[in-house]
């Protein structure tokens, strides 16, 4: 009890009571509108409003006797007295309950704040056991507590020096009963609830009031890509504007500037905001943005604006540093197309789980192949592959990059087929196609479809070089550009032109009958 009767260490609670109530009611006064919330705000929020009533109850039995006659009310007489009572069942299940709320509430909002950070997801199950601890640790000395009490309460001396020590003294200094220590008690925490709905009341009536005069003041027209628009008065920020319309719009940290989910591409309007302030811009950079894109939770309106929230949803990842790419952007890649040769005949004449069997040892190999070499593997078409190299690296590596994959790949055949040579009447066969060039990357889909892709010229050449080792009856072949930008030559392999679809003139290639065959090359850095 010493500690928790320290100058400072004393106040720390109420005071903490008093100061998360107060951010709470500036929470709910600040924002305009409800909606948006998410489950896990809706759960912190129900916590926040709720708590307080309880550590007032809480706090009341613990303080009260010391502020009335100088005596802190011991855990061991505490424990004394519940029992005496018949109480130590319902104490024991409501205080379990009642830790377990307090602990949640402050763990939700450290993990909304630590789930921003990238090496978060990596150290998820320290962080969570280190969160769970003190609540069990708690727990434990509860028990033991108790415990302790049952041990030494058959000793009548200890129950005496017990009684002079922690017994609640009335004002001639006879003992309290527990009826008028529990009046004392109640009245005094039901004081300190009263006051805290007389202040959640005027908070209500206050917001109430408040948004009557916003409404009034709502001249500004937001307009959505989507179709849907709405009016708020100047100051009223993007993602406050979103909430009032109704419109889906991701904001993990809540609206804080801190997760960049909120992002929003300004398509008519950028010029009547103002530029962005330092904390916005250092997580504009993070994230690659461009320049027409701007936090919504940050940017407040004064002229009216044509905007795209760029995620509806999202997950604590989204807010992580991302590439330039990610929104969009024209990058010099080498683009891999890959595909098994009379594979759906085959299948036509398998049992379905045998040509689940065999494709999914067929994209293992291959998808590590690619892997291995820095590729992007984007999707599986089919039987069919797609990959993107460089995006990151540059033209030269990911043109490296791609021709080692394709080597790899030819290797990775031969052993698919080492290991099926008995299932297979006749080996897998593969065409591989490699072309490098500008290509629009970004992050395309919808909902749980969305991913980095690439389109463009660059993709159609590349996937027509892949149906062209058919008709050279080849495993491979790669595009003059690739070789160009890896500053590698095929000594063996003759140059040829191909009539590409779509293509203005023939594309200049070097066919490879068998990749596997190719000398490895040296990527670098």
């Amino acid at each position: 009890m010493a500690f928790w009767r320290a100058p400072g260490i004393y106040w720390l609670m109420p005071i903490s009571i008093v100061l998360h109530a107060g951010a709470a009611l500036f929470t709910f006064l600040h924002r305009r509108s409800l909606r948006g919330l998410t489950i896990t705000e809706k759960v912190q929020f129900g916590l926040g409003v709720t708590l307080p009533i309880l550590l007032f109850i809480h706090i009341s039995y613990g303080r009260l006797g010391y502020q009335v006659n100088g005596r802190p009310l011991y855990y061991s007489y505490f424990f004394h007295m519940i029992e005496e009572d018949g109480f130590l069942t319902v104490f024991l299940i409501a205080y379990s309950l009642f830790l377990g709320m307090v602990w949640g509430h402050g763990c939700i909002g450290l993990h909304r704040w630590l789930s921003l950070k990238p090496w978060y997801s990596r150290f998820w199950l320290a962080c969570y056991t280190l969160a769970i601890m003190p609540y069990i640790t708690s727990m434990m000395g509860v028990v033991a507590g108790y415990r302790e009490t049952s041990f030494r309460k058959s000793d009548s001396n200890w129950l005496l020096k017990l009684d002079g020590q922690a017994q609640w003294l009335t004002t001639e200094g006879t003992p309290m009963s527990s009826k008028e220590i529990d009046q004392i008690v109640m009245s005094f925490a039901f004081q300190l609830i009263g006051a805290f709905f007389a202040s959640v009341m005027l908070g209500i009536i206050i917001r109430l009031v408040w948004l009557q005069i916003e409404k009034r003041r709502s001249t500004i027209e937001v307009r959505y890509s989507d179709g849907g628009n709405v009016k708020v008065p100047a100051g009223t920020t993007i993602l406050e504007a979103s909430r009032l319309a109704g419109v889906s719009h991701a904001s993990i940290c809540g609206g804080h500037g801190r997760c960049s989910t909120c992002r929003t591409r300004i398509l008519i309007g950028a010029d009547g905001i103002a530029t962005p302030m330092d904390e916005e811009a250092k997580i504009l950079h993070r994230i690659g943005a461009a320049p027409n894109i701007r936090l919504a939770c940050q940017v407040k309106l004064q002229d009216d604006i044509y905007i795209h929230p760029m995620l509806k949803h999202a997950q604590p990842t989204d807010g992580h540093p991302r590439p330039a790419y990610a929104d969009g952007e024209e990058v010099d890649v080498t683009l891999l197309f890959a595909d098994l040769r009379g594979f759906t005949q085959m299948a036509n004449q398998r049992l379905p789980f045998d040509v689940v069997f065999i494709l999914n040892q067929y994209f293992e190999l291959m998808g590590e192949a690619i892997e291995s070499s820095d590729g992007y593997l984007d999707k599986f078409i089919g039987d069919g592959i797609m990959a993107i190299f460089g995006m990151r690296s540059g033209a030269e590596i990911g043109a490296k990059q791609a021709i080692s994959a394709s080597i790899k790949m030819g290797q990775q055949l031969e052993i698919l087929n080492l290991r099926l040579q008995d299932e297979l009447d006749s080996p897998l066969q593969i065409g591989i196609g490699l072309h490098r060039g500008n290509a629009i990357v970004g992050n395309m889909g919808y909902g749980e479809a969305m991913a980095v892709t690439a389109i463009g010229d660059t993709v159609n050449v590349a996937s027509r070089l892949e149906g062209a080792c058919k008709t050279l009856g080849v495993q491979l072949v790669v595009s003059e550009g690739v070789l160009d930008a890896a500053g590698v030559e095929f000594p063996d392999v003759k140059q040829k032109k191909v009539e590409v679809r779509g293509s203005e003139k023939p594309i200049s290639v070097f066919p490879v009958e068998d990749a596997a065959t190719l000398k490895p090359i040296s990527i670098g850095t």
